[in-house]
């Protein structure tokens, strides 16, 4: 949230954030989504490439079209659409990595 452009409060009202990311997110109308994520990175993280992690949040991001940071399913295998962005070394994902699978 904080790298992104603006963060949209539930009274509408947009609110300026860091705009290192080209992300809007909104809390306006919340969107429960939570649960273990399976995350497969590609970049120069200094992580193991295959991650465990968890989702948990009452907001929807909106995204232009970038270079996403995890390919992901969820914890039973199923794949997701692929998770957060990554424009030079800036990072960010609403997955946070528990541990390295």
């Amino acid at each position: 949230m904080v790298l992104g452009e603006a963060l949209v409060d539930k009274a509408g009202q947009s609110h300026a954030m860091a705009g290192l990311l080209p992300v809007t997110t909104r809390i306006d109308r919340p969107k429960r989504t939570l649960g273990y994520r399976r995350l497969v990175h590609a970049g120069a993280l200094p992580w193991p490439g295959r991650l465990h992690g968890h989702e948990f949040h009452y907001s929807s991001a909106k995204q232009s079209r970038l270079t996403p940071l995890f390919a992901a399913s969820d914890a039973t295998g199923r794949a997701l659409p692929p998770m957060g962005a990554v424009i030079g070394r800036v990072m960010g994902s609403y997955a946070h990595v528990i541990d390295a699978a």
